[in-house]
């Protein structure tokens, strides 16, 4: 069955092996009917989760102590893609996008893209080409089109906020 990152588990939170949850811009209220996910690669069986103003939380079966809790920090954080919410027209996970070319609305091929990373304030796309790697915030109107096997970003928007490592 594919699987595919939802987040990572940040950090215990108490004494009984609750942690909290970088869920990625994932739809939460569809994450607390979630029962199995998947701790870098290891399947986990989920007690109880929930949304609250300060982030998400999932205290799992096979984890009932802080220590527990802190060996699973900085883990990925995978789901069953059936249990993944259903897509409107137009969306897409951002785990289809790894590894798919990227082109310019003009046509233009710019790269490959190899990760997407959150800072906090936005989303960065990690575009590799053959001489550079270029990280650029998923600001709205960056992302004209995805049609499953290319990206199309607009160049405008990409060269203003782009940088090159």
């Amino acid at each position: 069955m594919e699987k595919f990152i939802i987040g990572v588990v940040t950090k215990p939170k108490g004494l009984k092996g609750e942690v909290k949850v970088n869920v990625n811009g994932a739809d939460v209220e569809n994450l607390l009917k979630v029962k199995k996910c998947y701790i870098n690669g290891k399947p986990y069986s989920i007690e109880k989760s929930y949304n609250a103003s300060n982030g998400f939380f999932v205290k799992f079966k096979e984890c009932n102590s802080v220590e527990e809790a802190e060996e699973l920090r900085n883990a990925r954080f995978e789901i069953d893609r059936v249990d993944a919410s259903p897509l409107g027209a137009g969306e897409f996970y951002v785990a289809d996008l790894i590894g798919k070319f990227v082109f310019f609305e003009n046509g233009e091929k710019l790269g490959r893209l190899t990760d997407v990373v959150n800072y906090g304030a936005s989303d960065i796309l990690v575009i590799r080409t053959q001489k550079k790697e270029y990280m650029t915030p998923d600001i709205n109107g960056l992302i004209i089109d995805f049609d499953g096997e290319k990206l199309i970003i607009s160049k405008s928007k990409f060269e203003e906020v782009s940088v090159c490592d």
